[in-house]
């Protein structure tokens, strides 16, 4: 079987069609010595595939030491393609443990604040508590009113707060601020039975009597 480019030399040569054959024998020995050279031939269309065919062929060693080299490159640059995506995969695992110690650490300190809170809650209840309990053997009114103002400051929405400042202005005979005083401790305990029964002490004294007597049923 003759090699391709041969055979396009010598159907070249003997075309029928004159304007497809050589021009002149020394064009078609120039091809056959190119074919023994392993050089492009004017026979064949002349294409960068073909040149670069014809050229691996002349140089088979170059092209094995290119192609080991090529091999070579695209190991090593695999190899660092995967080095980078393992390194890229541990970076995120690092930073996914640092958000979570992050996340761990301020729920740590929420919970921290949280319980320091509830802790000053506690002690400023048990200290109003015994403050509030302390008061009925307290005889000084000026006594009474510093400890009402502390624990106005421990317990702020406590019952008892309003009603002592109410007891405070009933002792000194201003009934009608008592009321208002005595009104406010009903609201925040609707069940405190004190603070109606002074109520209806402050409503008797300013001549209301129908409601003192109201007041005093419902305490």
């Amino acid at each position: 079987k003759l090699a391709k480019d041969l055979e396009a030399v010598i159907l070249k040569a003997i075309a029928k069609e004159k304007d497809r054959r050589y021009a002149s024998a020394l064009t078609l020995a120039d091809d056959l010595q190119s074919f023994l050279d392993r050089k492009p031939v004017t026979a064949v269309p002349d294409t960068a595939s073909y040149r670069l065919a014809k050229w691996t062929r002349r140089h088979k060693e170059l092209t094995a030491t290119i192609a080991v080299a090529v091999l070579l490159l695209g190991a090593a640059i695999a190899k660092i393609v995967l080095t980078l995506l393992d390194l890229e995969a541990a970076l995120a695992r690092a930073e996914q443990k640092t958000n979570e110690a992050i996340s761990a650490g301020k729920r740590a300190d929420d919970n921290l604040e949280k319980y320091k809170k509830e802790q000053i809650q506690r002690e400023n209840l048990a200290r109003g508590e015994g403050m509030l309990r302390a008061m009925p053997f307290v005889s000084d009114m000026e006594k009474i009113e510093r400890q009402v103002d502390e624990v106005e400051r421990l317990l702020p929405d406590h019952p008892a707060v309003p009603y002592w400042r109410g007891k405070i202005s009933l002792d000194k005979g201003r009934c009608v601020e008592a009321i208002a005083f005595f009104d406010a401790s009903i609201r925040l305990d609707p069940n405190t039975a004190n603070a109606h029964a002074q109520r209806g002490v402050a409503l008797k004294q300013i001549g209301r009597n129908d409601e003192a007597i109201a007041a005093w049923e419902t305490a």
